[in-house]
């Protein structure tokens, strides 16, 4: 489901402080297949309570899975990159096609013709996960706080 993360990249966003109240989540079983849904509180309260998801099966671990608006919201506009004398980079983000296949890049660059030579550069097939990547990038490099 594109309109969120991956389950991947939604684990990788629990290690890094995401916060796991969100509207979707991923819940994995006890046989570590990961099932997709949207559930309210009282889904969640009961979820957390029984530890069963609505198939039987037995929850072993469950991940907000949110959505690239809520991910977008949470990137600076802007940030200065110590390594690279601290100069101010803005972000930008822009779509390309490779191979008949849609693709996401967000990065901070000095300029809009300079963006291959910037550290601070993710792609990625589908918008949440690359603001993902973004996300935990600058939290890897304490430039999110």
């Amino acid at each position: 489901m594109d309109i969120t993360v991956s389950l991947e990249k939604a684990k990788e966003l629990k290690e890094y402080g995401w916060p796991q109240d969100n509207y979707f989540l991923w819940i994995v079983d006890s046989s570590g297949s990961g099932h997709f849904g949207h559930y309210t509180f009282d889904h969640i309260l009961v979820i957390d309570s029984v530890g069963v998801a609505e198939d039987g099966s037995k929850i072993a671990d469950k991940f907000s899975a949110p959505t690239a608006e809520e991910l977008l919201r949470r990137l600076p506009e802007a940030v200065k990159y110590p390594v690279r004398n601290a100069i101010e980079y803005e972000l930008l983000i822009r779509p390309f096609d490779d191979l008949d296949e849609r693709h996401w890049e967000i990065t901070y660059a000095k300029d809009i013709d300079n963006v291959d030579n910037t550290p601070l550069h993710e792609t990625t097939g589908s918008l949440s996960d690359a603001a993902a990547e973004m996300f935990i990038w600058l939290k890897q490099n304490n430039l999110l706080h």
